[in-house]
């Protein structure tokens, strides 16, 4: 049979236990997330309407082996396109030599309508790299 003091030593391990699991799980966070510099946006000056065109945008997504790619959001409507390049912090704090590394990013897009087309990319600063496109008929 277990006496008072028994059970408050298993209670107080059993809390004990619950505390390391919950540590230990915060030890296992997913990586740090931040927004790559977009450097440039390579596509045509102009194009026409409805027709499908290539663009590249070129990132530095951080130090190479420290980060890598991680997502891309884009954000469309009738008459732009908006990315933004989003890299991860893969050195889960260790210190390593580290370079910057260099990725050309390619999408598709094609403008339904004439005038112009506003390709953005959102930058690590916040900033914008944008380039506009004239839409032919």
């Amino acid at each position: 049979m277990y006496t008072v003091f028994d059970m408050r030593r298993m209670s107080g391990l059993l809390a004990l236990a619950i505390v390391l699991v919950v540590a230990g799980c915060s030890l296992l966070h997913e990586p740090d997330v931040s927004v790559a510099d977009v450097t440039s946006i390579a596509a045509p000056d102009t194009v026409h309407a409805g027709t499908v065109f290539s663009l590249t945008i070129h990132a530095a997504l951080g130090p190479h082996g420290c980060y890598e790619l991680d997502h891309t959001d884009v954000t469309r409507t009738g008459s732009s396109l908006e990315l933004c390049v989003w890299a991860r912090d893969v050195s889960n704090g260790n210190a390593v030599p580290c370079v910057v590394t260099e990725q050309d990013l390619s999408f598709q897009a094609g403008p339904a309508r004439t005038g112009t087309f506003r390709i953005v990319a959102i930058r690590r600063d916040r900033c914008s790299i944008e380039k506009t496109i004239i839409v032919l008929p």
